[in-house]
């Protein structure tokens, strides 16, 4: 439980409208038992003569007063109303003889300066007066009295001219803070016992401590003591409840299921001079005349008072608005009939709501004040709220409250339920609302996720909160004592008040639903999407329930279906039980941004709503080029597309589960192939031709395909040949890259297990990723310059994507830069490098010619194209192909040959107009064949857009020889 204490924080002045009585919460010995109490109505018109008058004063004559007292502050004054200080906060008497003077005491000068001490102070009259023909008198005076929190309002008599005081009355009792009293006539009977020396005196009393004590003012007029009128029946406590005496709550709003008997009964008190017989109280129904409840009747001595009941309750039994009046009688008339009157209670019976605040009485519906954070220091929220008894079990789905008239627009309101203890009741938390601007004074409703079952017999108390210090709940109504409560934040502590917070249980129809949104349906257009699902339950309910799909979703209670376009759920003894729902996306046309709300509906409850999004998608056949084109800041241009793309495996999976693969296809376009997980076991191995349909997707600037399928066409296909460059971005990203003469600059030994290495060519540094399923994991480094094959990616965490290039290897070599250049002269080939070891081969067909391993070829005396092989230890490297005229060659034959453009940019030509060339090659200037075609032809057409720049050689074959032409790319 949350301790108890007493408020400490000051309450600043321009609060005072809207506080109300607080009062300390030591224990909760049984909230059950709180009476709901209204004093008679003894004040309007004027009283008729009660006897002989004894004496009066209307003080005129300040010698008739004696002004006295023992606290630590504080005195009574006799003055005016102009005398009075800090007027804006008091109404003033009401006596016709206010001019002659009045008696007050004000406590407001102390509050507003927070120096509240022990107040004790009285004004007595200063003569006795001669009561020596009456037990009894009356005690009659004019009042003035506004409350705050802690202060009494005594009237006490001696009979022995001052000396003892007895009989104290408290005159004020249950006035809320902030209230002024209804009775501004008194009128108490006091036993004298025939004195001679009677005196009466006023007293204000405060024991509280500086900032929550004492209260306005207390003005009094017009005192007289007179003899008893002959007969005055008097109402003195008025309670209406379900139990003895009424020790019940009250209600003005009633769920028809909460409905029980509610009793009337009443303290009566003679205060007249004779005994009174057959005295009656009673009740009666008067909106409907539906029912009349009288007591037993009693007899009550002079001066006596007993409490009846009335012997037969009243039980609404139908839906609508009551009102019950109250009235006695006995067997004489009575003389003051003002004070044996009370005001009607008046209530609804409906379905839903059960509400204690009195602005949902039918003929008032007033808001009467309101409370909020702000009246304590530090600013802070609070919560606030009312007990509520069940009479019978039942399922609660909201808590209705009213906004006071400050809010903070965009803070949090939240419902929750405590049981008579201030113990959280679990999983009773509503839903939020967020405060918005026009909230002000404003009914909202805040509804629970699931409903909370209340038991019978048990009493609740039901809150609303917030954290904010502008948040406030209007109140409405005086409560029953210690049944209405207010817990601060700013010092953890609960409290009583006795304004009532316009707070209430709503019992209304609900459906409940386990989801609030559901996303991610991806439907395949010619199939349904898989189905996701949500729990659905009912309460309170006066019909069906009914689940309608938005347009291309379909629901049904089984996963397997049927599924349809709507369902019914039944509705049995005004539930529904707890029911799975499935749904799911069918639409007929592609549509990647399908949305709309399931709607949840049943008889007089609020629709509830299930917003859905999905997409209908179908693979469209795409070039891995087509997919992966970016705007200015490198953003994918076809992110979100489904494709379905085919190319060649390049490398292998960089990851131990799942897919990290590049896919390159015969444009030379690649893309990554990405999943998380495998599919249907699917090994892939390098040189595989696949089919792979997905969705485009972007990660960390690195463009990718996200499979659903992979097909494998072929395996063992040829791959591109890696593209030497001399740097990594945006044009590398997924290609076959080379990089040449690179060294570690920082010496590793050992290639890491998964990690990054940084490299150099000497111009430029790259980052090397090392995935732990990469060739090179773990390997020993190479020593000395080394080349890398790989894949060129990204991993870039921000827009504008242009940084985080990098390579993933599959391959390294050492970087050999032997010289493969050759002088011909004649039909004699010379290497120039000298020392090392030479092979020389046929370019025809790449064969090696036995014993020509000398640095100088002398050729066959026939025309050939022929290149040397050269070994520098571990480097190999292959010389052009040259061509070599041998004795007798016809210059001729190749005249007709045209090789062109050259230089070339894109697509390289060779035609021959003397007849049919029988192949073509396009060689590097390494010896590397990158084109060949042995089918005979006048005409070739070499596409050279995706090689890198540099010398090539063109081995074009007749029938009878061969000729090479030299290109630059």
């Amino acid at each position: 439980m949350k301790r108890i204490q007493l408020i400490v924080a000051f309450i600043a002045a321009s609060s005072f409208a809207f506080s109300q009585a607080l009062q300390k919460a030591p224990t909760f010995e049984t909230i059950k038992k709180a009476d709901k109490s209204i004093n008679s109505n003894n004040n309007n018109g004027t009283a008729k003569a009660l006897g002989t008058t004894i004496w009066s004063s209307d003080f005129s004559a300040a010698t008739e007063w004696t002004i006295g007292g023992n606290g630590a502050q504080g005195a009574w004054v006799l003055g005016t109303t102009a005398s009075m200080p800090s007027p804006q906060y008091y109404t003033f008497i009401q006596s016709t003889t206010v001019a002659n003077g009045i008696a007050y005491f004000t406590g407001i000068q102390f509050l507003l300066t927070g120096t509240v001490t022990s107040q004790n102070a009285w004004i007595e009259m200063t003569n006795s007066v001669n009561c020596s023909s009456d037990n009894i008198i009356s005690f009659e005076f004019q009042q003035a009295y506004r409350a705050f929190n802690s202060d009494m309002t005594y009237v006490e008599v001696s009979l022995d001219d001052g000396v003892t005081w007895e009989q104290t009355t408290d005159i004020n009792q249950n006035i809320a803070a902030n209230s002024s009293t209804a009775e501004t006539t008194v009128i108490r009977n006091f036993t004298v016992n025939q004195s001679t020396t009677v005196k009466f005196r006023f007293r204000w009393e405060n024991t509280s401590t500086a900032t929550t004590g004492s209260g306005y003012a207390w003005q009094i007029d017009d005192v007289k003591i007179a003899a008893l009128s002959d007969h005055d029946i008097a109402i003195t406590k008025h309670i209406y409840g379900s139990t003895t005496l009424g020790e019940t709550l009250y209600y003005h709003q009633i769920p028809f299921s909460q409905t029980t008997g509610i009793e009337s009964s009443a303290v009566l008190k003679n205060r007249g001079s004779q005994d009174q017989t057959n005295v009656v109280f009673t009740a009666t129904e008067s909106v409907n005349g539906i029912y009349i409840g009288s007591t037993a009747p009693v007899g009550i001595l002079t001066n006596g008072e007993d409490s009846v009941a009335v012997t037969t309750n009243f039980t609404p039994s139908t839906i609508g608005d009551y009102q019950l009046d109250y009235s006695i009688s006995y067997n004489n008339t009575d003389d003051y009939p003002l004070n044996n009157t009370v005001e009607s209670y008046k209530f609804s019976v409906g379905e839903a709501i059960y509400a204690r605040d009195s602005s949902t009485q039918t003929a008032l519906g007033t808001v009467y004040g309101q409370t909020s954070g702000a009246t304590m220091t530090p600013l802070n929220g609070m919560e606030a709220g009312n007990a509520f008894i069940m009479n019978q079990n039942a399922n609660l789905t909201a808590i209705d409250f009213q906004f006071g008239n400050t809010i903070n627009p965009g803070s949090l309101v939240y419902g929750q339920l405590y049981d008579d203890n201030l113990t959280v009741i679990p999983n009773s938390e509503t839903a939020p609302y967020t405060m918005a601007i026009g909230d002000e004074g404003t009914h909202k409703t805040l509804k629970f996720d699931s409903a909370v079952n209340l038991i019978a017999g048990e009493t609740y108390v039901v809150v609303v909160k917030s954290t904010s210090s502008d948040f406030s709940l209007a109140t409405a109504g005086k409560s029953a004592p210690q049944t209405s409560f207010i817990y601060y934040l700013s010092d953890a502590t609960w409290y009583y008040t006795t304004a009532t917070p316009v707070v209430r249980m709503n019992f209304a129809p609900a459906t409940l639903s386990s989801e609030t949104s559901i996303s991610g349906f991806d439907q395949l257009l010619g199939a349904p999407s898989p189905a996701d699902s949500f729990n659905l339950e009912g309460f309170n309910l006066t019909g069906d329930i009914t689940v309608t799909a938005p347009t291309n979703f379909e629901v049904s209670t089984t996963l397997a279906g049927p599924y349809s376009s709507s369902l019914t759920i039944a509705n049995i003894n005004g539930t529904a039980a707890t029911t799975k729902v499935y749904i799911r996306l069918n639409g007929p046309i592609i549509n990647l941004a399908q949305a709309g709300d399931i709607v949840i509906s049943s008889a007089g409850a609020i629709d509830k709503l299930i917003s859905l999004q999905g997409q209908t998608y179908d693979y469209l056949v795409s070039s891995i080029g087509s997919v992966t084109n970016t705007n200015a800041n490198g953003e994918g241009t076809s992110v979100g597309d489904f494709v379905s793309l085919t190319g060649v495996l390049h490398c292998g999976n960089f990851s131990n589960s799942g897919y990290d693969l590049t896919l390159i296809d015969s444009n030379n376009d690649g893309i990554s192939v990405y999943n998380i997980t495998d599919l249907n076991g699917y090994v892939p191995l390098e040189g595989d031709e696949i089919n792979v349909e997905g969705q485009i997707e972007q990660y960390y600037g690195l463009l990718q395909i996200v499979p659903s399928t992979i097909t494998v066409l072929s395996q063992g296909a040829a791959l591109q040949t890696p593209t030497i460059v001399n740097n990594i971005n945006e044009v590398t990203e997924s290609q076959f890259i080379e990089l040449q003469g690179l060294n570690l600059i920082n010496g590793e030994a050992n290639w890491p297990n998964n990690g990054n290495v940084e490299v150099t060519n000497g111009t430029s540094t790259f980052r090397v990723r090392i995935t732990a399923t990469s060739p090179l994991a773990g390997t020993a480094t190479p020593v000395g310059a080394f080349y890398l094959t790989g894949i060129g990616k990204q991993f870039d965490s921000s827009s504008p994507y242009y940084s985080g290039y990098q390579i993933f290897p599959c391959g390294v070599g050492p970087f050999c830069n032997t010289d493969v250049s050759v002088t011909v002269s004649g039909q004699t080939i010379t290497a120039n490098a000298s020392g090392l070891s030479y092979q020389w081969i046929d370019c025809a067909d790449s064969t090696e010619i036995a014993g020509e391993t000398d640095q100088v070829f002398s050729g066959f005396g026939i025309d050939g194209s022929y290149a040397v092989i050269i070994t520098d230890g571990a480097c190999v490297d292959t010389s052009a192909c040259n061509f070599v005229v041998g004795v007798g060659l016809n210059e001729n034959e190749f005249s007709g040959v045209s090789v062109y453009p050259n230089p070339v940019q894109n697509v390289l030509k060779i035609t021959n107009e003397n007849g049919l060339l029988e192949s073509v090659e396009l060689v590097t200037a390494a010896g590397r064949i990158v084109y060949t075609s042995k089918i005979s032809s006048t005409e070739f057409e070499i596409n050279v857009a995706h090689i890198s720049s540099g010398i090539y050689f063109v081995n074009v074959r007749s029938a009878n020889s061969t000729k090479t032409f030299k290109v630059i790319k």
